[in-house]
């Protein structure tokens, strides 16, 4: 009778293929803007299999990106309200769970947007919202699976609705309180769902194949990436798609910045 074979661990995250760099651009009122990490020219393939019954995943297609960089962190409440307070705009409500070093939430697309353009002045570089396909290579790490660490949900590893987490289903945790991906990202997966340039369309049809957002002229959705505090562990899932109003404010979506150079 042959050895039964030993359950195969479900971690399969591989180690970056390129040294991760990371840098800050001083801004011009004074301190670092936001962490980022570097992204080199890279090709993958985005979205879901044949097979998957996320219909808006797929059709599967290769990506061809450009360099870019992307926050190492969701942009924090520190972060946004400094923002707010030079340009006058309204704060956002932390709920009761504290702001600092949390990802900032209560904040609409059009917020985002305006944050990534005032980091532009700042720093004389241009920031903006990732795109969606960015977002998913870069918040991937690698990952040939379903989670940047492996083929499903392992306790601990993010917060989401059932993650293991002290803090799953009640609030965000501070940013960087697990893990960082390969790519050297933290709370890619869960925490606070997080917008990026894409309109949203129904599948991948017709994607660019260059990495660049998809846009339209008639932009009643925007889409989310990576789930939040309050989601299911399916749904942290680094290919996962959701998609809000651009102009509603939510206690479980923020945001992380992308820069060109």
């Amino acid at each position: 009778k042959p050895e039964p074979k030993p359950a195969q661990p479900e971690s399969v995250a591989r180690a970056a293929p390129f040294k991760v760099r990371t840098f800050r651009d001083p801004l011009r009122d004074g301190g670092p803007g936001p962490e980022m990490v570097e992204m080199p020219a890279a090709r993958f393939a985005m979205g879901s299999s044949a097979s998957s019954l996320e219909f808006d995943e797929r059709p599967r297609h290769d990506v061809q990106l450009r360099r870019f960089a992307i926050g190492r962190y969701e942009v924090t409440f520190d972060e946004y309200d400094a923002f707010a307070r030079a340009t006058g705009r309204r704060l956002p409500d932390d709920k009761g769970w504290g702001r600092g070093k949390r990802p900032v939430i209560d904040v609409s697309w059009d917020d985002a947007a305006a944050y990534a353009l005032w980091l532009s002045e700042q720093t004389g570089t241009y920031y903006r919202l990732p795109s969606e396909a960015e977002w998913e290579y870069a918040a991937g790490g690698g990952s040939g699976a379903l989670y940047w660490w492996g083929i499903g949900p392992e306790r601990g590893r993010a917060n989401c609705f059932d993650c293991g987490s002290e803090w799953d289903a009640r609030s965000t945790a501070p940013v960087g309180r697990f893990d960082p991906n390969p790519y050297g990202l933290y709370d890619t997966a869960g925490n606070a769902a997080e917008w990026v340039q894409d309109c949203y369309h129904a599948n991948y049809a017709g994607a660019p194949a260059d990495g660049s957002a998809r846009l339209a002229a008639d932009c009643t959705g925007r889409v989310v990436r990576g789930g939040g505090f309050n989601s299911p562990a399916p749904s942290v899932r680094f290919s996962k798609r959701d998609q809000r109003s651009p102009g509603s404010t939510t206690d479980d979506v923020g945001f992380r910045i992308a820069r060109d150079f």
